[in-house]
């Protein structure tokens, strides 16, 4: 475990908040149960209580998470979590919080890869790729509209059954574990399709987060890029 800096920029209960949503927010199994206390957590984080107290209440602000009287602080119900760092995936998010996931299929074909593409998944110049287009969707409304590109080496995907949690059918068919990689995020303005898969105004701001996964070897696995509703409430 990376030791917290007390001579940073970042304050030390900003830090001490980020390592309890990776360390366990975004492993957490159960989120019936509460998260350890403030002085497990004093000694875990080597700091002071004032500093776990500071940092816990940070994070109940945010809504990442909530106290009960009584009963302890709990990882919010009503949180959505996309936990990125952990290879885990959009049905895994809907499940820790009690949503419905489901897929829907929009697009699956091959297309030329481009440059930024080409260069992660080690594609030759106008060389293809296979494209998966599905939108997710959590209690029936959408949340993401994803485009993945693999290799063409995945191609036999194409044969599967892929409104279901694909890395999921990865991890158990293939024995291919995805392994994230790096994510850069923008502003997006919607197009007139995406508006109405979304069902946003054309034109309407979204979040877009491009990331490049790999397998457990460390090979290219797939590039994406992810449309998030504004109505869906993520955690990074």
């Amino acid at each position: 475990m990376a030791e917290l800096s007390r001579s940073g920029m970042i304050p030390l209960y900003r830090q001490v908040a980020d390592r309890i949503q990776s360390d366990m927010i975004n492993t957490c199994e159960d989120v019936s149960k509460p998260i350890p206390s403030e002085l497990m957590l004093q000694e875990r984080y080597g700091v002071s209580r004032i500093t776990v107290r500071k940092a816990v209440d940070e994070l109940v602000k945010e809504g990442i998470l909530s106290k009960i009287q009584g009963k302890g602080t709990f990882i919010s119900r009503e949180k959505a979590f996309y936990p990125f760092g952990h290879g885990e995936g959009f049905t895994r998010s809907c499940q820790m919080r009690g949503v419905v996931p489901s897929t829907r299929l929009l697009k699956l074909d091959t297309v030329t890869a481009t440059e930024e593409d080409r260069h992660f998944l080690g594609v030759e110049d106008s060389g293809k790729v296979l494209m998966i287009q599905r939108l997710r969707l959590g209690d029936g409304k959408p949340c993401i509209l994803e485009t993945l590109f693999f290799r063409e080496e995945y191609m036999p995907l194409c044969n599967e059954n892929l409104e279901c949690s694909l890395y999921e059918l990865l991890k158990k068919k293939y024995l291919v574990h995805p392994v994230k990689g790096h994510k850069w995020i923008e502003i997006c303005r919607t197009t007139a399709f995406e508006a109405q898969i979304m069902q946003a105004q054309p034109n309407e701001a979204m979040l877009l987060m491009h990331e490049c996964v790999t397998d457990q070897k460390g090979n290219p696995l797939h590039t994406s890029k992810m449309i998030f509703s504004p109505s869906f409430r993520y955690y990074m």
